[in-house]
C-alpha cells in the first residue's frame, strides 16, 4: 500500500459506500499521512522551499542561504493539514487519529484476528487461491455483534488508560519538593567546609594507614 492507492481505494471505494456523517477511525500509516502543502525540508529543492515561502505570505531574502530558509520555515510552520481529513471533510465525514503505537485502541486489530482465526481454522489446502476465498468469506461473516463486542473491548482498555493517566496525575501531584528559602544559607561556603571535613578524614584515614 502507499499513498497513490491508498487514495484511489479512498476517493472510489471508501468514501462512495460510507453512510452519511460517517466517522473514520485510522491508524499512524504514513499514506494516511500525507499533507497538505507539506513544509520543506532538508531535501527539499532550494527553490522550492522559496515558492513555500512566497505561498505562505512569508518575507525572505533572495540571497538568503538554504539553511536559512528552512529555519524561517521551520519558525513559521503552521499545523499539518491531512489529505485524507481534508477528502473525508469534503464529503461530510470525521476522521478520528489513534495515539501512535496504541493498536490496542483500534477495534480493527481485533476483527483482523478473528478473521486470521477463522482462516487458519479452514485452511486445510494451504493454496493461494482457496485462502483469498477463506479470507472473503471470513469478512463477509462478520457480524454485526462481533464488531460491537471489539468496540466495547477497546472502549474498557481507553477507559483503563484514563485511570491510570488520572491516578498517576493525582500521585505526582502530592509529591511535596521542599526547597530551602533561608536567605542566610551559604551554599558556597558550605560546600566548602564540607571539601574540608572530608580531606581532614582522608588525611587522618592516610596517617593512620602509614603509622
Amino acid at each position: 500500500m502507499n499513498g497513490k492507492n491508498f487514495n484511489k481505494w479512498l476517493n472510489e471505494m471508501l468514501i462512495p459506500n460510507l453512510p452519511p456523517s460517517s466517522v473514520v477511525v485510522v491508524d499512524n500509516a504514513p499514506y494516511h499521512n500525507l499533507q497538505e502543502d507539506k513544509c520543506p525540508t532538508q531535501s527539499t529543492r532550494k527553490a522550492e522551499i522559496q515558492d513555500w515561502l512566497q505561498r505562505h505570505n512569508i518575507a525572505f531574502n533572495q540571497k538568503m542561504l538554504k539553511a536559512e530558509l528552512l529555519d524561517m520555515c521551520k519558525r513559521n510552520k503552521p499545523e499539518p493539514v491531512y489529505i485524507l481529513d481534508s477528502t473525508l471533510e469534503r464529503h461530510g465525514h470525521t476522521c478520528i487519529r489513534l495515539p501512535q503505537y496504541h493498536a490496542e485502541l483500534n477495534a480493527i486489530e481485533l476483527i483482523w484476528a478473528l478473521v486470521k482465526g477463522k482462516v487458519s481454522s479452514e485452511n486445510v489446502t494451504f493454496k493461494m487461491t482457496d485462502v483469498l476465498k477463506l479470507t472473503q468469506n471470513a469478512i463477509d461473516n462478520i457480524t454485526t455483534e462481533e464488531w460491537k463486542s471489539c468496540c466495547r473491548h477497546v472502549e474498557q482498555v481507553e477507559a483503563r488508560f484514563w485511570r491510570s493517566d488520572i491516578a498517576l496525575e493525582e500521585a505526582i501531584e502530592r509529591i511535596i519538593i521542599h526547597v530551602s528559602d533561608d536567605e542566610e544559607t551559604d551554599t558556597a561556603s558550605e560546600v566548602g567546609e564540607i571539601c574540608s571535613e572530608e580531606e581532614s578524614t582522608d588525611t587522618a584515614s592516610e596517617t593512620d594507614t602509614i603509622m
